[in-house]
């Protein structure tokens, strides 16, 4: 499964790893994906699956519209709060997707 979201604004794309699908070992398909669709700004990874939820759990890297920008990868430890309540919202609402993750039992209770 893959989930790509684009923000109201149309300046950042968020990406959600699960089990099945790491995207950062994606970016060349994503980066077809997003050119489709002319995007160009930043595109945020929510690694909480892989990374838990921790000062690591998002990432960053700038889409100029046709490639990423490697150089511009930055962990993003204050992460805007209107994105990680969606994000986080978007977990409890699918309790299964965080199966098999790293997250411990009692990590899982918040979801």
């Amino acid at each position: 499964m893959k989930r790509l979201i684009v923000s109201g604004d149309g300046k950042t794309v968020v990406i959600t790893a699960f089990a099945d699908y790491n995207p950062l070992q994606q970016l060349s398909n994503i980066s077809s994906e997003l050119e489709k669709i002319q995007f160009c700004g930043g595109v945020v990874f929510d690694l909480l699956y892989t990374n838990g939820n921790s000062d690591n759990r998002f990432v960053k890297i700038m889409f100029d519209g046709s490639k990423f920008d490697r150089k511009s990868f930055v962990v993003i430890s204050n992460i805007d709060n209107h994105l990680k309540r969606e994000q986080d919202y978007f977990f409890r609402n699918h309790p299964d997707f965080l199966k098999g993750s790293i997250l411990s039992s009692s990590e899982l209770t918040f979801f």
